[in-house]
Order: structure tokens, then C-alpha cells, then sequence
């Protein structure tokens, strides 16, 4: 793993590796960094392509979950997701099955927590 590649850790995390060391550091978005040890790395690559995997999600509502990832004759590559053909220049967001599993148990989580919830007046 190298400074630049990009990295998927085992909880789901996708970014882009800025420091290696004991602990690397990768960058998910410009806002949030994370320590990670070499361990908890699941792959790395200098392409996005390749730490992405089928059951992930694309571009928000509108890239859906990724169904596959194909290589043309011609060596080109693309995401085929549930609304269309995405290549790799044309992703702009990414949430790993794993996160989204995460966010949606997360969610019912918080519906349960208010249905249950008894409101003090």
C-alpha cells in the first residue's frame, strides 16, 4: 500500500490513503481521516475500480447498487448498476454494502428508539 492508492478497509471504508506507517491514515472525504492498521485493510489499488465490489452503492438514488463490473473487448471498464452504465470517471459518491447495511439498521434503530419513547410533558 502506498501513499495515493486507494483502500477499503474491513468495516467499509473506501479512501484515499495519505500517510502509511504503523497506522495509515485515509482520507474519506475532505472532512474525514481515519487511522487504520495494515491488519484492517481489506484491499488497496491505485484505482477506485478495483477496491469496489458488487452490492456497493453509486452515485446516490441514481447509480443504485453495483450489479457488476465488467471489462470491454477493448480493456475499458465500467459498473453496470440498477439504472444504468457507470464509468469509473462518472462516479462521484460511493457507500459500501457494508456502510449502507450499517446506515439502514442505524435508521430502524432510531424509528424503534421513537416509537418507544415516552414523551415527559
Amino acid at each position: 500500500m502506498e501513499i495515493g492508492d486507494y483502500a477499503r478497509t474491513k468495516k467499509g471504508d473506501i479512501g484515499k490513503v495519505v500517510h502509511t506507517g504503523y497506522y495509515s491514515i485515509i482520507q474519506i472525504n475532505e472532512e474525514l481521516s481515519i487511522n487504520v492498521l495494515e491488519e484492517d485493510i481489506l484491499i488497496s489499488n491505485k484505482d477506485l475500480f478495483n477496491v469496489l465490489f458488487p452490492g456497493d452503492y453509486i452515485n446516490g438514488k441514481e447509480g443504485g447498487r453495483i450489479k457488476e463490473k465488467v471489462t470491454d473487448k477493448f480493456g475499458r471498464y465500467f459498473l453496470v448498476g440498477h439504472t444504468g452504465i457507470y464509468f469509473p470517471e462518472n462516479v462521484t459518491q460511493v457507500i459500501t454494502a457494508e456502510k449502507y447495511a450499517k446506515l439502514k439498521e442505524l435508521k430502524q434503530a432510531a424509528k424503534e428508539f421513537e416509537r418507544n419513547s415516552i414523551y415527559i410533558l
